[in-house]
């Protein structure tokens, strides 16, 4: 018997990332200061960053060659806060972010092949560094659960 191949291609990868960052970036729920959220990239100053938090996997297969996979990945929010409120309402922006995510009638279009079937949050908005100059990381940890089907026979 020989071993499952559960990994995805990284061109596939880099299909969901961009998919989720211009799905992300048109929300219309980005911080103040926070022009758009960046792939695998925090500036020093006030940034979102959205980052591959693990290879994704097919997580069923069908006959038909097509399969449903799912990629993790994390949003994080660098601001400099100052007060509890400040953490707070980084924690609430998180969290906030991927409420509209779960509760969004509209997915990602991640184009011919591949059709998002669900956005979710695996963890809850958390702090995750703190740094000498006053900025802070705040991070949760999502999930984009989709089906590919490379013969396109169905979309």
């Amino acid at each position: 018997m020989s071993p499952v191949n559960n990994a995805v291609s990284g061109a596939e990868s880099v299909r969901a990332a961009r998919a989720l960052l211009k799905w992300f970036n048109s929300c219309g729920l980005l911080p103040k200061y926070v022009g758009r959220i960046e792939a695998e990239y925090l500036s020093s100053c006030t940034s979102m960053g959205l980052f591959s938090a693990a290879a994704p996997v097919k997580t069923k297969t069908f006959i038909s060659g097509a399969y449903e996979a799912q990629f993790q990945f994390s949003l994080q929010y660098r601001t400099a806060a100052a007060s509890s409120e400040d953490r707070l309402n980084a924690l609430d922006t998180l969290s906030a972010i991927a409420a509209w995510a779960e509760q969004s009638q509209s997915l990602p279009k991640m184009g011919r092949g591949l059709r998002a079937i669900q956005v979710e949050r695996s963890s809850p908005a958390v702090l995750t560094a703190r740094y000498e100059d006053g900025s802070e990381d705040y991070q949760i940890l999502m999930v984009l659960s989709y089906q590919a089907n490379p013969y396109h026979l169905f979309y």
